[in-house]
């Protein structure tokens, strides 16, 4: 053995007997966020499977699943309350299944045309119709009613159209008189636009009633 290798092994025997027992050796305190981080990594060394979601991760996913929900009840709701249009007797009787029984407040219309006037308000508990008239002599109804109404319409030999847009069914009737008469379900109520208006402008009319 060479001078060197002896003094290399007589440096280690004695950097040794400096080493603490291991009775005098404490032992070391991890905090929890530690001991949790290397369970996890353990864990996936393993071979093992861990998912940690985090504060924002869990708040996506509950507006994910709201937002389901939404789109689910937006899509379900006209499919479940169905509007019947039965057509005897002169006259067309309209009414909803699954029909409830809600107040009506008011009518809000996003679209009305132009020289048009209102000149009669009926509102109860239970329907509110508004009554337009314009320069010209051209009239239109508005009305909002529970879903539990039954709405009637005189028509003894036009066919109804029945048509959907939007997922909204509509029932499109002319009575005798040459009124046009646009009916549909939204939610809890049964909505109808009427005049002597062409067809395409009141079903403008309509799609913009809430």
């Amino acid at each position: 053995m060479s001078n060197f290798s002896e003094a290399c092994r007589l440096s280690y025997a004695e950097w040794v007997n400096t080493l603490p027992e291991l009775e005098e050796i404490s032992v070391p305190q991890y905090s929890k966020q530690h001991i949790k981080f290397m369970n996890r990594l353990f864990d996936k060394m393993r071979g093992g499977k861990y998912h940690h979601l985090t504060s924002r991760t869990v708040r996506v996913m509950l507006v994910a699943a709201l937002i389901g929900c939404l789109l689910l009840c937006a899509f379900t709701e006209p499919s479940s309350r169905i509007l019947e249009a039965v057509q005897g007797d002169g006259r067309v009787d309209i009414k909803m299944t699954k029909a409830t029984d809600n107040s009506v407040n008011t009518i809000e219309i996003g679209y009305l045309p132009e020289g048009f006037t209102l000149t009669e308000t009926h509102g109860a508990s239970r329907s509110i119709i508004y009554t337009y008239e314009s320069a010209d002599g051209n009239e239109l109804s508005i009305s909002k009613d529970p879903s539990s109404s039954e709405l009637s319409i005189d028509n003894d030999n036009t066919p109804v159209e029945e048509f959907t847009k939007d997922n909204i069914k509509y029932i499109y009737i002319i009575n005798d008189s040459g009124f046009k008469h646009f009916v549909w379900t939204r939610y809890d109520y049964i909505y109808s636009v009427s005049g002597t208006l062409s067809k395409d402008e009141l079903f403008k009319i309509a799609q913009n009633l809430r």
